[in-house]
């Protein structure tokens, strides 16, 4: 102030002094001075404004950031907020000012953020943590705080704290669906009824599932280091990894291989695989399933087919030599009645026949498997059948039984010669595998077959019968074989070793709609399941017995597209007293019927061949001559002694059926009973 004045005395001008241009000169001075000053006010005074709308606009910007900013002083109080953090808080500035800023963090919560709050002040570094906040309303969300820590610019040992804070609720809603589809991938991995596993272009094993590791036996640090081809059997490793290079290739393939486990097992699997990105690396996600039951049932359905084949030529080769036996069987039959008992031909005549016999159980045998053999079934108990069915080689032995069979076992419908023929066959093997004598354990017991179980038979009720020995077992390599036709351990020979037997036995339990397995050990015993259904129905016999009346000169109609057996036939029966006629096809039988019946002299029974080739068959033309005659009485012919026909003749219209080969005996038996019939 002192200099101002000093200054301003200094510059005193004495006007009175002056001249008037000096006047006026400065006057004009002032003037300019003056003009200055208000250019340099205008611009101070656009400085400020300018000023002010950066400011306003700061304000702005600050007010409505994407994020909530807050200044905190270094006990926590909140200084200042922008509006967004309002929002966020859902309460007005002014309410926020000087209010802790722990007042909007829950109670559980606050040890963690007392934490960060100390970091930021104690470093000049920006800090960052996530957290639960709640609004005004009590309403909480998720958030990102970043803070950082400031000098006061009026006092520098102050320190401030800035805030910025985000909401992050969405977020942390998909991260955590994230983590919960995770959660369910890793379930839905681990409850895969497979092997799941993924690796990468080199081979890498990158992920797998607990049952990968259980079926394969290796550990996981084993399998992270190993490679897929090292857990297929070698045989198969060409072919997969050729399935490898196709699915990086096409983007899908799969195969079916082998899996080897560390144990050594060998189990089939079916393996499918897809190419995924992982990071940008191509990968393959591959699934594999277990198909050993699969292949089991295959095999059931290729053998069926197998011996569906073979019982087809079967068939066709046993009518055929039937057909021959028949001519041998009643040449031999009919020579006998002409010579004595003692003589010596009569006796070798007789050896010859009890041959030809035999052989037809041999063909008998054939048929069973074939497209023939329907058994005649009837409800029982198998309890009984199990205990008294023996076979011939136990006789005398050391072989004992144990049998645990309880009374509450469902009743069976079966034909009671055929499942009794099975167990005389597995009891058979079961005592030729011990020789030196041993237990066979004979076991019963009821069953509820389901689809999970696996078997290939319909689902329901079963008796389950097992019987097992104690002798020397099957070889491994030979177990799968042993229901195949002619295939045997043993030598062969006439009365073993023919390999039959237990191709038949499969036949009729198939043919009962059942199922037979086998469990064996090399050492250890074998024993066999029989699945038998259960039946509903009531337990009923009937046997209809009765002395057949014998009755001569009686006119009978043959009928069979085989000379031999025609001839030999019409010549067993005439010499048996019978007048006879003959045909070869059921036209020309039709036609002979009635013929005879226009002239009054009708046939007592016809004797029809139901398969004629290239002809009529005896099933179509009995119903021809039901419809000429209802009392015509049929006896129905066939090389097929158990054809579905022959087991249920009455069914379609015959009176009996007789079987090839046949000898005197037994064809005027079967007239004598039929002639003695009424028919309906």
């Amino acid at each position: 102030m002192d200099a101002g004045k000093k200054s301003s005395k200094s510059h005193q001008i004495d006007i009175h002094s002056m001249t008037e241009d000096d006047i006026l000169a400065l006057i004009n001075e002032l003037e300019v001075q003056q003009s200055e000053l208000e250019a340099q006010n205008e611009d101070l005074m656009q400085a400020k404004s300018e000023t002010d709308n950066l400011l306003n606009k700061y304000q702005e910007l600050y007010d409505f950031a994407p994020v909530g900013y807050v200044t905190l002083d270094e006990q926590g109080n909140i200084i200042d907020a922008n509006l967004t953090l309002t929002g966020l808080l859902g309460i007005e500035r002014i309410k926020l000012i000087n209010t802790h800023f722990d007042h909007f963090i829950p109670s559980d919560t606050r040890p963690a953020f007392y934490n960060f709050f100390k970091n930021v002040i104690e470093t000049d570094m920006c800090q960052k943590c996530q957290m639960r906040l709640i609004k005004n309303d009590d309403i909480v969300f998720y958030a990102l705080l970043e803070g950082i820590s400031i000098m006061d610019k009026k006092y520098p040992e102050v320190k401030h704290i800035m805030l910025s804070i985000t909401d992050i609720t969405d977020c942390k809603s998909i991260e955590e669906n994230l983590l919960k589809e995770k959660d369910f991938s890793n379930i839905l991995i681990e409850s895969l009824p497979g092997i799941f596993c993924l690796f990468d272009f080199n081979g890498k094993m990158l992920r797998w599932n607990k049952y990968g590791e259980n079926v394969i036996g290796y550990t996981a640090d084993e399998i992270s280091v190993s490679n897929p081809l090292d857990f297929i059997v070698e045989q198969d490793r060409g072919l997969v990894n050729k399935t490898i290079k196709d699915t990086f290739d096409k983007g899908y393939s799969s195969v079916e291989s082998t899996l080897v486990t560390k144990r050594g097992e060998k189990i089939p699997f079916y393996f499918t695989g897809i190419r995924v990105m992982i990071d940008n690396v191509p990968c393959i996600l591959s699934i594999a399933i277990d198909i050993s039951e699969r292949k089991k049932i295959e095999y059931e359905l290729e053998k069926l087919r197998r011996l569906e084949s073979i019982g087809i030529l079967a068939s066709g080769v046993a009518h055929d030599f039937n057909n021959l036996l028949t001519g041998i069987l009643g040449n031999i039959s009919l020579v006998k009645q002409y010579l004595d008992p003692e003589d010596m031909i009569f006796k070798r005549l007789s050896t010859a026949e009890k041959s030809c016999f035999e052989a037809r159980e041999i063909t008998s045998r054939l048929i069973t498997f074939s497209k023939g053999g329907e058994p005649v079934k009837k409800v029982t108990r198998v309890q009984q059948l199990l205990k008294e069915a023996h076979c011939p080689l136990i006789k005398d032995t050391n072989i004992t039984f144990e049998y645990n069979l309880p009374d509450n076992l469902y009743p069976v419908e079966i034909d009671e010669g055929q499942i009794r023929n099975v167990i005389i066959n597995i009891l058979t093997n079961a005592a030729e595998a011990m020789p030196e004598g041993g237990k066979i354990d004979i076991s019963a017991t009821n069953l509820e077959i389901t689809e999970k179980d696996n078997l290939p038979i319909k689902e329901g009720s079963y008796v389950k019968v097992s019987i097992r020995d104690r002798g020397r077992g099957i070889q491994v390599e030979e177990i799968s074989r042993i229901f195949d036709p002619y295939f045997s351990t043993k030598e062969r020979g006439v009365k073993k070793g023919m390999g039959l037997g237990l191709t038949i036995c499969h036949s009729i339990i198939r043919k009962h709609e059942g199922f037979i397995t086998v469990e064996s050990m090399p050492g250890a015993g074998t024993t066999f399941h029989l699945y038998l259904p259960a039946s509903l129905k009531k337990k009923t016999e009937t046997e209809v017995t009765g002395e057949m009346e014998t009755i001569r000169k009686k006119r009978i109609l043959i009928m069979d597209d085989d000379e031999i057996v025609r001839d030999i036939t019409g010549d067993m029966l005439m010499h048996c007293g019978y007048y006879i006629e003959s045909s070869k096809d059921g036209n020309e039988a039709i036609a002979l019927y009635i013929k005879a019946k226009e002239r009054g002299e009708p046939f007592d029974a016809v004797i029809l061949d139901l398969v004629v080739p290239n002809g009529m068959g005896g099933d179509i033309a009995i119903k021809r001559l039901h419809d000429i005659d209802h009392g015509v009485k049929g006896i129905a012919l066939s090389g097929y002694s158990k054809d579905l026909i022959m087991t249920h003749y009455m069914d379609y219209g015959f009176t009996a059926a007789l079987s090839k080969p046949y000898n005197i005996q037994l064809l005027n038996g079967t007239l004598e009973r039929v002639l003695g019939k009424k028919q309906d």
